[in-house]
């Protein structure tokens, strides 16, 4: 059998060009520009239209804009809205999802977010939750014989695509043109090789980090559910899991790299099919798409290897936040209550009287009910001698 990582190497410019079983496109890794100084301008999202003139937050106003457009859906009620988009790319269910509330106190100072860093488990996982509802029901077309494929995710920042500056998850199912097919074989030969490699960052009996042996960005990172193929299987734990351990990683890229702009992207098997593993990529924008990537290559800035130790090291900066280590992270899963992180974070942030253009204080969700702002489990956390490192 061969190889599932592949490299070829141009050693008198210290060039490799990875490819690998899963990518989907080769990488074109260098070593001086991995030590190259500068990167595109990071800046936060800025909210040009201010709440009053968000077409997530306010139907009128998307009417007003686009009276031919589709309209509001409730997905969950008082959590969650829809509706198709008007410029579709994608050819069946072309969705948005966002974090809607009938109540307009709790919908500007909870719902309407739009910068990295207030993006949290609350947005994560009510959005892949109504996803998920959706993709459960959704019907081939009985006149079509296409093999259909359900792409999700989210755009956060200007480089990220992120268009209107309120979180929201888009999902569409895709025509899938030429399937991909791999067998327990290949992909148990894969993730051998990913060890071999020292890529694994963590990994239990449900879940994967890697550093991807062909990233697509500068510190790109990949989230494996284990045994799961679409969606649709994943359970509300998986969820939840996802919810926290993607808010610690996003932390990492905004705190300690100073990334504000991430794709988040969901790849899985071809509906009814169980043919890839269900992943999710996360993708820093850092450099513009130039001349290479229009002919099908990313030109990435770091090497697999270093992204694994970024995220494998302890990020114990108080200044900046600190993160718990990976298996305490997981561990710590069940602490978290999306309902009450929800409605705990309403009632703070209504309660300490906003004004529209400030930053509200943060609840942190993993915080034991009755402390919401409080509690040694969270995003920001004081750590133990014995867990100084991250667990592998």
């Amino acid at each position: 059998m061969p190889h599932m990582l592949k490299s070829n190497s141009f050693r008198a410019q210290d060039i490799h060009i990875h490819q690998d079983l899963l990518c989907t496109a080769p990488s074109a890794l260098s070593r001086k520009r991995e030590r190259k100084p500068g990167t595109e301008l990071q800046k936060e999202k800025e909210d040009k239209p201010g709440y009053a003139g968000c077409i997530l937050c306010h139907p009128d106003v998307k009417k007003q804009k686009n009276p031919a457009g589709t309209i509001h859906e409730v997905s969950i009620p008082g959590k969650v809205s829809s509706f198709l988009n008007d410029y579709p790319y994608l050819p069946h269910e072309h969705r948005l999802y966002f974090l809607w509330s009938p109540d307009e106190q709790i919908r500007q100072p909870v719902c309407h977010k739009y910068r990295i860093g207030d993006f949290g488990p609350p947005e994560m996982y009510w959005l892949l939750r109504a996803c998920r509802e959706d993709a459960k029901r959704f019907q081939l077309p009985p006149e079509s014989a296409d093999r259909l494929r359900l792409i999700a995710g989210f755009n956060i920042g200007d480089l990220a695509g992120q268009s209107v500056p309120h979180f929201h998850l888009q999902s569409g199912w895709e025509v899938v043109l030429q399937p991909r097919e791999f067998t327990e074989p290949e992909l148990s030969l894969y993730f051998r090789e990913l060890h071999a490699e020292d890529l694994i960052v963590f990994e239990n009996d449900r879940y994967r980090i890697v550093a991807p042996w062909t990233p697509g960005g500068k510190y790109a990172v990949d989230f494996y559910f284990r045994g799961k193929n679409e969606i649709t299987q994943l359970h509300d734990d998986d969820l939840k899991t996802f919810a926290v351990v993607g808010e610690a990683i996003l932390r990492i890229y905004h705190k300690y790299l100073g990334i504000t702009n991430v794709n988040i992207v969901m790849r899985g098997s071809v509906k009814d099919c169980r043919t890839e593993p269900l992943q999710m990529h996360f993708v820093p924008r850092v450099n513009l798409a130039a001349m290479y990537e229009i002919l099908g290559v990313n030109v990435v800035d770091t090497f697999p290897q270093s992204i694994a130790a970024e995220f494998r090291r302890a990020h114990i900066d108080p200044a900046r936040g600190e993160i718990l280590p990976w298996y305490e992270l997981f561990e710590s899963v069940h602490l978290f209550d999306p309902e009450a992180a929800f409605h705990a974070r309403a009632t703070a942030l209504v309660g300490s009287g906003n004004a529209e253009g400030t930053r509200p204080q943060t609840i942190d969700p993993l915080a034991p009910l009755g402390n919401p702002s409080g509690g040694a489990v969270g995003r920001v956390v004081r750590r133990s001698k014995s867990s100084a490192a991250n667990s592998r």
